[in-house]
């Protein structure tokens, strides 16, 4: 019966990695800002999740802000700010400052009962000092194209690129000072302006009222905090929007450098310059690769052009698959009819996503273009949820009422994947044995000055005996490990290479052998212990 059962192994068994994520959206720290919604009167509103019971406060030089509030794990805080605080014009004592003791997820509602949208908040310590914007068309008069930047430090001073009036203009801000450009005239887009500065800042892109695609009615308010450029990816994959018709969504691939390649399910597209975007219809689910680091940004489209009963425009900007989390606990916007999220995972992850604890069904998910990714649309309810994994995924939360809508992703890591320029792996062989040893092989990331790069998420490849996909973060050092051990009776080999952000490593070997490759040696025979007892006793 023992002897039954070994030979009955699996032929491999995968140590679990430790992710030591760094920096994501979850914080202590905030600046943040509302840009304004198509009227002045909209209820801004503040969503507060944790995975601890803490307390923090929220601070407004103007109008004058100073409220606390406490957080329960599974239970959502929720704020309300009053409506002079939203941005207007130029330089205004309008930051919005929110501390707590213990990490929190944060994510702001501008809500009106015919339009409205959410973003998702980076804390200080994902903040940057370059920005790139996307917005979209202003096509409602008076109802711009526009973005607003926070100062965190005293003595920020800004350059601002306006690339709808190709002219560059220097702003000086203060701490909790907010900086907000608009474009007034129908048929502006500042989608493409660049923001940098001598401190890290906040920067968020939205539009009034628009609608997408122009001339669909109806419209809406659309939003989002901006991504730093250091943070920005190559590889994407998207899942349609829920309670749709078919014909798809919009989505906007925008350029951090010149010469961006763009391919999009496997076939090659434009290629685009630095600040420039490709915009797309895309149905069903999708890959969108680049070349060169770039943002996307997925929209819904109007409830007339959408075939939908429910909902309106809507930015969610994508994280790319290089900035995916084991570990999402966010909150939906409250006075929504429905509430979706979007799920993108691995194939080798399909058995181990969790919501709320509960897995969920492998049946919910279907492939995503020619990648090795699936997703799935899943409903859920008006409240905080916790979406994990033992591997890496991305997670998107939106909803809609009638002509109303709101999105934003559930959250992300902010490495800084752009800097990469290298990965090697070590060591270039080892040799273990079936069912007794564990091999593990360390990645080694780089930028193009050999520094090491920390809190990445590397890929490790493995095939020959059986194929396994692993993933890892990188420490201080710029090292991710992955370790994994091989069981059952026959001897091989395995091919071993690592993969982060385009760029891959030589391959390593790996040998395996059975216990009793050397029947000669006790000392290999004591150390397989039973196993080898009884898969190759001794005479």
């Amino acid at each position: 019966m023992k002897k039954r059962f070994l030979l009955g192994l699996i032929n491999f068994l995968i140590i679990p990695t430790v992710f030591a994520q760094t920096v994501t959206n979850v914080g202590t720290d905030f600046w943040i800002a509302f840009p304004p919604n198509w009227q002045l009167s909209s209820t801004l509103k503040l969503y507060i999740s944790s995975n601890y019971s803490t307390s923090g406060t929220v601070f407004s030089a103007f109008p004058g802000v100073n409220q606390d509030f406490t957080v329960s794990p599974g239970v959502v805080t929720q704020l309300n700010l009053p409506p002079l605080v939203v941005l207007q014009a130029g330089v205004e004592e309008k930051g919005i400052h929110v501390t707590s003791n213990d990490p929190i997820s944060l994510y702001g509602l501008n809500w009106m009962t015919m339009t409205a949208d959410a973003f998702l908040a980076l804390p200080v310590n994902a903040l940057g000092s370059d920005y790139r914007i996307i917005s979209y068309f202003s096509d409602l008069s008076g109802r711009g194209s526009g973005f607003g930047v926070v100062a965190t430090e005293n003595g920020t001073v800004l350059t601002v690129f306006n690339h709808q009036t190709n002219t560059t203009s220097t702003v000086n801000l203060e701490q909790g000072q907010t900086y907000y450009v608009e474009g007034p005239i129908p048929g502006q887009d500042l989608t493409g302006s660049r923001v940098q500065s001598n401190f890290p800042v906040a920067v968020f892109g939205s539009v009034e009222i628009t609608n997408i695609p122009q001339g669909c009615a109806a419209g809406d308010h659309i939003v989002e905090q901006m991504f730093p450029c250091y943070s920005w990816g190559k590889n994407f994959v998207t899942v349609s929007l829920a309670g749709r018709d078919g014909s798809g969504d919009i989505f906007r691939i925008l350029a951090a450098e010149d010469l961006t390649d763009i391919t999009i399910n496997g076939i090659p597209g434009p290629t685009i310059n630095a600040g420039s975007y490709y915009e797309v219809n895309l149905a069903g689910n999708n890959s969108i690769t680049t070349s060169k680091p770039a943002m996307v940004a997925q929209y819904a489209k109007g409830m007339m052009c959408s075939g939908a009963t429910i909902g309106d425009p809507l930015m969610m900007l994508i994280p790319p698959r290089e900035q995916f989390l084991t570990n999402y606990t966010f909150c939906t916007a409250f006075g929504f009819a429905e509430h979706w999220v979007n799920v993108v995972v691995p194939d080798y992850a399909l058995n181990y996503i969790y919501q709320d604890g509960i897995p969920i069904p492998i049946s919910s998910f279907t492939p995503i273009s020619t990648t090795n990714f699936y997703g799935a649309q899943i409903s859920v309810e008006e409240r905080s949820h916790t979406f994990t994994s033992p591997f890496p995924f991305g997670l998107f939360v939106y909803g809609w009422n009638e002509f109303n809508s709101y999105g934003y992703p559930a959250g992300t890591s902010m490495s800084p994947v752009s800097s990469i320029s290298n990965v090697s792996i070590s060591p270039a062989t080892a040799t273990g044995v079936l069912n007794v040893s564990t091999l593990c092989f360390t990645a080694h990331v780089t930028d193009n000055l050999s520094n090491p790069v920390a809190g990445v998420l590397v890929n490790f490849y493995i095939s020959g005996m059986s194929n396994i996909t692993g993933t890892g973060y990188t420490d201080a050092s710029g090292n991710a490990q992955y370790c994994y051990a091989r069981t059952g009776t026959v001897p091989g080999t395995d091919n071993i290479y690592a993969e982060i952000f385009g760029f891959t490593s030589t391959t390593s070997t790996a040998t395996w052998t059975i216990p009793c490759a050397n029947p000669t040696s006790a000392e290999a025979l004591a150390s397989a212990r039973q196993v080898a007892a009884v898969m190759c006793p001794l005479p």
